[in-house]
């Protein structure tokens, strides 16, 4: 490399490291408002103030898309303020005050209901007793390597688990409501 290149790339790397940085602070700054401010306060707050804060780290991440900064700057946006974490809060928050209010989501489950589906026999389902080896359910076994318990399964070749809605989430096909509805239903399961 030239004198010139290597110093091109320095400058590159000065120029995103300053950006980085900046970022940084951007993002420590709205975490310690969002922390203070959400102490405190009741459902109705919290759920505001968490669309508010995502919505700031939404419009920093499109800014930064738009100024065309790199895409590990852009994800350093989103990991370092959480934002799944928030995501999930907020629709926590959002089910809870449905369900207190009795607006239940389309196709939403209640507490019991998951309940019901985990207390189910996994050794029926799985057409094995407990304490016997099946073949892994995340991974093609030329022997049974998957380990039938009361509640769960592990496999000791992959270190996977599943419980019982998982296991009906990947041998049917569904998605976790699906699954826990199908549990609900199924006779020999729940002794329903």
């Amino acid at each position: 490399m030239t004198d010139d290149e290597v110093q091109h790339v320095e400058e590159l790397e000065d120029r995103y490291a300053r950006q980085i940085k900046e970022t940084r602070s951007w993002v420590r700054a709205l975490n310690r408002e969002y922390e203070w401010g959400i102490l405190g306060l009741d459902d109705d707050q919290k759920i505001l103030a968490l669309s508010k804060v995502l919505s700031a780290i939404a419009q920093e991440y499109e800014e930064a898309k738009m100024r065309d900064r790199p895409s590990v700057e852009r994800l350093l946006i989103l990991s370092f303020n959480d934002y799944q974490e928030k995501s999930k809060a907020l629709r926590s928050l959002l089910n809870a005050r449905a369900f207190r209010e009795g607006k239940m989501m389309p196709g939403s489950l209640t507490d019991s209901e998951i309940v019901a589906a985990r207390e189910g026999d996994m050794a029926s389902l799985v057409g094995s007793p407990v304490g016997s080896m099946i073949a892994c359910i995340y991974h093609d076994d030329k022997t049974p390597s998957m380990k039938v318990n009361r509640d769960y399964l592990f496999c000791f070749s992959c270190n996977k688990s599943a419980d019982i809605i998982d296991f009906v989430m990947r041998k049917e096909g569904l998605n976790f409501v699906e699954a826990v509805k199908y549990l609900n239903k199924t006779e020999n399961v729940n002794g329903k």
